[in-house]
């Protein structure tokens, strides 16, 4: 318990740096705005949450106060493009939220000045121009003013930074502001989708922990975790309720108290709805649940308050909850070790938790890895084209790095929204096929080119580069039933300990400027010594390959066409190092056909690729030979659907 009291003032003295408690690094709040009351039932209890994994919601007995507006259609082209105005000058913006107009006039030698204008659309709000990269990126801003006139003399790149509004309806809570209803500017220049407010304090409401945001004030529209990105479609403003869920009683529990630090050991209540862990007891915080303190519970929705940092081995062990609603301020699990191959007792917390399928986590602490394999701007432009006609292409960082979805978007005269999934090798398939499963619809196109490897191939143990690549957007959750996975919990407790040894403040709209809004690395990358190998034979369990086949088919009978490529392999690496053979990949390229649900459009031959356009691995392109392979897949994919046509 002492041990558990040092992570507590460890994670609180970050929390105070980082502005938990609303007193700093917040998002800009809007001033001078009118703000309407939410209408909250009489009691203002919620009785139910956001559950199941395909979107439904539970009710609640709050009374649903206005409707969302759905989103008006925009052009494709709702990205952040790069203009050349004379010599020296790019400036970088997105035509969906404003009008750019630029000048330039002769000035002495090489240098010329120019008059950048900007005229922002409807609800949309100009942030200032930036030099070099963004604001969100810590750059500073140049002026504030739409019209802006400048000195060119070298190489510079202008960004225009741009946001929307995201009104937040209290529901009941309260704010310091003592408004009903507070809005903040959400950054756009990059993402789309902006992260909603984490946990840190900002509402508050006595005897209640804050579940969840919602488009309606009954909790029964769109949910989204706290941190999570809600879907915006191409609106300028979104309307967020505030879902509360009223704590059980103290009496209702077991404890032990240290200091100002409560062990929850033991629960005595009969809660079978929602059961919401008090965030303190008798004037101290609840920081830790024992061992088998939940286990056995009859509660559908068991949620976890930001206080709690300890989980110990079998908490919920044999209980009936559907529905666990935590954060990641839980940086600690304590118990013995279990299992083999990493399996630590993190993964005991749920045992015998038959029916729990749903995983919601609220964001506290900031993120370490936003652009970690970038897969964060790839589920923003992921959530905002899951309405649209759309082709995904899903592999490891062979796709990042051998992939331009730009190129087959204009190849393909911006028919299809084009989304580069292109992430790592090592993480599961199986979890990017459920979760692409319920974002994809009628002739929408996936494009599946998986390296060789177990992963890809739909190994179901999660890891901590899941983790990674998810910190922003954890609500990506909501998409996937947990039971279909092993090493949850163990791998979630992987990436909470380095969450607990860093301290590094990183925002959540903080952007990597050589990848493009579709994926898309674009950076220069020249060729490398490239060493490695193929072997061709690490496709996993039959049942692994049995529920990749499942996703697939749900895909199919959705008007989703499964399309089967290959990632690009470097033709040294294969022949002169692997010492593969036309007949190796004959047969895997037939056991990948045999294997999974889907229509094979390529000859694997064809994506075996001179090795001067490979840079540092025998999957990792240059520039120029990712626009050689993706000409290649253009290729294939044009001839596949012109057969089809016929």
């Amino acid at each position: 318990m002492k041990k558990t009291i040092r992570i507590f003032a460890f994670i609180l003295a970050i929390s105070m740096c980082m502005g938990i408690v609303a007193c700093g690094n917040k998002p800009e709040e809007t001033t001078g705005t009118s703000s309407a009351s939410a209408t909250t039932s009489e009691s203002g209890e919620t009785t139910g949450i956001t559950s199941g994994t395909d979107g439904t919601t539970a009710t609640t007995d709050a009374t649903s106060s206005g409707t969302v507006d759905p989103p008006a259609p925009t052009p494709i082209y709702n990205k952040l493009l790069a203009e050349k105005h004379g010599e020296y000058l790019t400036v970088k913006y997105n035509p969906a939220y404003c009008e750019l107009s630029v000048s330039t006039k002769e000035g002495i030698g090489d240098s010329y000045k120019a008059t950048v204008t900007v005229k922002m659309k409807d609800g949309y709000k100009f942030k200032g121009f930036s030099f070099d990269s963004g604001i969100a990126n810590g750059k500073e801003v140049a002026s504030m003013k739409t019209e802006y006139t400048f000195d060119v003399e070298k190489e510079c790149t202008l960004f225009v930074n741009c946001a929307m509004t995201y009104a937040y309806h209290l529901n009941g809570g309260a704010h310091v502001s003592g408004k009903d209803t507070v809005e903040y500017d959400a950054d756009v220049t990059y993402y789309k989708n902006p992260n909603s407010l984490p946990e840190r304090g900002y509402f508050k409401r006595d005897g209640y922990v804050l579940v969840e945001y919602n488009t309606k004030a009954d909790g029964t529209g769109e949910g989204t975790s706290l941190g999570s990105r809600p879907y915006v479609g191409d609106r300028a403003k979104i309307d967020l309720y505030c879902i509360w869920a009223k704590e059980a009683p103290a009496s209702d529990f077991e404890y032990e108290k240290t200091g100002k630090a409560v062990k929850i050991t033991g629960y005595k209540g009969s809660e079978e709805g929602v059961l919401a862990i008090p965030a303190e007891i008798d004037g101290s915080s609840v920081i830790s649940i024992g061992k088998r303190a939940l286990a056995g519970t009859k509660a559908e929705t068991i949620v976890l308050p930001s206080s709690v940092m300890e989980l110990c081995e079998e908490a919920f062990a044999d209980s009936e909850m559907s529905t666990l609603v935590i954060t990641d301020a839980i940086v600690k699990f304590t118990g013995e070790t279990t299992g083999g191959w990493g399996m630590s007792a993190a993964n005991t917390v749920i045992d015998g938790c038959e029916n729990l399928a749903n995983l919601r986590i609220n964001a506290v602490l900031y993120p370490l890895y936003v652009t970690y394999i970038e897969s964060n701007m790839k589920y923003d432009y992921m959530l905002w084209a899951k309405d649209r006609k759309k082709i995904v292409y899903v592999a490891g960082s062979s796709g990042q790095f051998g992939f331009v979805a730009e190129d087959m978007e204009k190849a393909l005269d911006d028919e299809y929204v084009v989304v580069n999934y292109g992430t790592n090798a090592n993480i599961s398939g199986a979890f990017w096929m459920e979760y692409l499963s319920k974002l994809m619809g009628e002739d929408d196109i996936l494009l599946w080119a998986p390296e060789d490897g177990q992963y890809l191939f739909g190994n179901n143990r999660l890891n901590n580069r899941l983790w990674r690549s998810i910190e922003c957007n954890y609500d990506i959750f909501r998409y996937v039933d947990i039971r279909n996975y092993t090493n949850v919990f163990g791998s979630f407790e992987s990436q909470q300990k380095d969450k607990a040894r860093n301290s590094t403040v990183r925002e959540y709209d903080r952007f990597n400027d050589a990848i493009n809004n579709n994926g898309d690395l674009f950076n220069k990358r020249d060729a490398g010594p490239v060493k490695g190998g193929f072997t061709f034979n690490q496709f996993p369990s039959e049942e692994c390959i049995a529920f990749m086949n499942t996703q697939f088919d749900k895909m199919a009978e959705n008007g989703v066409k499964v399309y089967i490529s290959f990632a690009p392999m470097s033709k040294s690496v294969l022949y002169d190092i692997a010492k593969k053979t036309q007949a190796d990949l004959d047969e895997y390229s037939g056991n990948v056909a045999k294997n999974y649900h889907g229509t094979v459009i390529s000859d694997i031959a064809d994506h075996a690729i001179d090795s001067g356009y490979f840079a540092d691995s025998e999957w990792h392109m240059t520039d120029a030979g990712a626009h050689l392979r993706t000409e290649i897949l253009i290729r294939e994919l044009k001839a596949q659907l012109e057969k089809e046509a016929k």
